[in-house]
């Protein structure tokens, strides 16, 4: 694998060393379960370091954190208990003074996620949080049966092969040396639908990562259509809730396992289900789970709450009681049929993305529209309604910069109607407020459009 890997991280400019020696570090301790032992370790250093390191941490901490040796979780919970939640609007608002003025890799990178409310965030990674995230999705692959180089097919998302019709020559050959193939999630027209299931007819993937909504849409197509698909290995589904008619569906369509995986863009993989129970184990290298109840205490296991998620990798900007804005649950302290031991989760809640439908039968993921209106400077916070097949409202709440020349209203429309139709009406309406749903989000893409 290690050639493989290297001649992968060359094609991406990223150093030669530093993943494959966190790859084999979480192997070792995941072999061996016992991966969970040194969360207190990591978790008090990466308090420690937010104090010593971050000006806003300097400042709302309830001082200095416990002292090293870091080996009981209890006194480290204590201290969070007293520590301040970090919202969105908060990283927002503070943003620069949430990066660490020392004691962190110094290549770093910007990254944006719109969350899921789809109100846009902007923070800042580095080496050590992509290589400790990179190796934990490698060997949480291996779970399920599946190595880095090995044939895996992707159902994503890239806007940028919908506004401009391919990928780079970079990206094809790091995907060949990966040995990952992609189906752009965001388009699936009816040619490329036909496609994709000429593949999975006549192929045997060993493991399908993909969109929940997005392979929930394809298997019940495929069982429409009377196809026989060749069963993978595995699946693996993320981005949004995996209910369980949509795990019974994509089975019995596909006639393999299906695996939720739960991560965000903000602090990377964070969960993912047990290949022997239905529970999440919680990632130990990646980050630390807190379940909320609404005046933001802890809450006792089995009870759902909020999620709260303290990253465990990222030190050019650490997130401490990040309020992730999903519901969820922990299970009682103990060991799993699998042998790890550690945090466990049950069902994650609070995500949704409708599939927007075109008129010719294609299917485009409602996150092309999000990709669109990522970091707009004049938006809040947004919502993309398809009220028929050929019109589709993109409403606005305002954040008081000036608001969209018709040259950029126009641009929007024109790449909204790549996706859709070039027929399609457009329409960019700014609003006062948008209507929640009762966990208290609004659903950022919806469609009226029956299925």
């Amino acid at each position: 694998m290690n050639a493989r890997l290297n001649m992968y991280l060359a094609m991406h400019g990223m150093r030669l060393d530093t993943l494959p020696v966190a790859y084999t570090l979480i192997r070792s301790q995941d072999e061996a379960r016992q991966g969970h032992r040194r969360l207190p370790h990591r978790l008090g250093g990466m308090l420690a370091h937010a104090w010593e390191h971050v000006p806003y941490y300097r400042d709302v901490l309830p001082g200095a954190p416990p002292p090293p040796p870091w080996t009981d979780l209890g006194s480290l919970q204590n201290y969070l208990d007293k520590a301040p939640l970090l919202t969105k609007d908060i990283l927002r608002a503070s943003g620069p003074r949430l990066c660490a003025t020392a004691g962190h890799s110094r290549r770093t990178y910007r990254n944006t996620s719109g969350g899921s409310t789809g109100v846009p965030v902007l923070f800042r990674q580095d080496q050590r949080h992509w290589d400790i995230t990179a190796a934990t999705q490698m060997r949480n692959s291996e779970w399920y049966g599946r190595r880095f180089g090995e044939p895996e097919l992707f159902i994503w998302g890239s806007e940028i092969d919908v506004l401009k019709g391919q990928t780079g020559l970079r990206m094809r050959a790091a995907n060949a040396l990966s040995g990952r193939q992609y189906f752009n999630a965001f388009l699936m027209t009816e040619p490329n639908l036909r496609a994709l299931f000429r593949n999975l007819t006549t192929t045997r993937w060993p493991l399908i990562v993909a969109y929940t909504q997005t392979l929930y849409e394809i298997a019940r197509l495929a069982r429409q259509r009377d196809l026989k698909l060749i069963p993978p290995g595995a699946i693996v589904v993320t981005a949004e809730t995996l209910h369980e008619f949509m795990r019974t569906e994509i089975e019995d369509a596909f006639g393999s396992p299906v695996y939720n995986r739960y991560g965000s863009r903000e602090v990377g993989d964070i969960a993912a289900e047990c290949p022997q129970a239905r529970s999440m184990h919680v990632f130990p290298w990646t980050c630390y789970v807190e379940i909320l109840d609404e005046d933001g205490r802890p809450l006792p296991a089995g009870e759902e709450g909020e999620v709260a998620i303290t990253s465990l990798c990222n030190r050019s900007m650490p997130l401490i009681r990040y309020r992730i804005g999903d519901r969820g649950a922990l299970l009682p302290d103990g060991r799993c049929g699998c042998g790890r031991a550690g945090q466990r989760m049950v069902a994650v809640t609070g995500r949704s993305t409708d599939m927007f439908r075109r008129r010719d039968g294609g299917l485009v993921d409602g996150k092309f529209f999000l990709a669109l209106l990522h970091l707009k400077p004049w938006i809040r916070t947004y919502q993309i309604v398809q009220r028929d097949y050929d019109w589709v409202e993109i409403l606005v709440v305002s954040n008081g910069h000036p608001r969209p020349c018709d040259a950029e209203v126009a641009e929007l429309q024109r790449d909204a109607r790549k996706a859709m139709d070039p027929d399609c009406r457009v329409e960019l309406r700014f609003v006062d407020d948008l209507a929640r749903s009762g966990s208290g989000k609004w659903r950022y893409t919806i469609s009226h459009v029956a299925s």
